[in-house]
């Protein structure tokens, strides 16, 4: 989850509207004094779609921790990346691990564990705009270097979004379009019960 912020926008605007203008109806019940001080806030937001070139883009996560209480053995173990894409662009996702969260940092050049690594799918694109949500899912098998990470706990993971950039080409998106990721790591584990079996 990461926010980028773009300054500068309004030189993208080709038209403004001359003006906005509001109309609504207050009930007002029971005894109550309204002067000509009072003042009623209204919040207008205006949706429009933005046209713009993509530049090649790199969104590291934050790093996060990962504890594994209770397990005195992982056997074996997958993880599970699904992408959901509402962008009129493609990509690559990734999930890096290490035992130190420095070494997970984006611009740490130390060797870490690539969990996983997969395509992000493209939307449909009608006049370089997304006319639908694309989706995938795919599963890794854990490597023997991840699942040694479960045996040591803690370790620290981050994903990692890249898009190529669109060249020259014109985008199109709204606000509310999005790229999202969710991991899921399914491990077999034996765990330890304080004597018992």
């Amino acid at each position: 989850d990461t926010t980028v912020e773009y300054h500068g926008l309004a030189i993208l605007m080709s038209q403004y509207p001359d003006s906005l203008t509001s109309s609504g109806t207050i009930s007002i019940s029971g005894p109550v004094a309204i002067y000509e001080t009072e003042t009623i806030d209204l919040d207008i937001e205006l949706r429009a779609p933005l046209e713009f070139i993509l530049h090649p883009v790199h969104a590291p996560g934050d790093v996060q921790r990962v504890e594994t209480n209770d397990i005195a053995d992982v056997q074996d173990g997958q993880a599970t990346v699904r992408v959901w894409n509402r962008l009129p662009a493609g990509g690559r996702v990734y999930l890096v691990a290490a035992s130190d969260s420095m070494s997970v940092l984006p611009n740490s050049t130390a060797d870490v564990d690539t969990v996983a690594d997969m395509q992000i799918p493209v939307s449909p694109i009608v006049n370089y705009r997304a006319t639908a949500e694309a989706d995938t899912e795919m599963t890794f098998p854990l490597s023997d270097a991840a699942l040694e990470l479960f045996h040591h706990p803690p370790f620290f993971t981050r994903l990692d979004i890249s898009m190529p950039g669109s060249g020259q080409d014109t985008l199109i998106a709204d606000g509310s379009d999005y790229i999202r990721v969710q991991v899921i790591a399914d491990v077999t584990y034996r765990m330890d019960t304080g004597g018992g079996e």
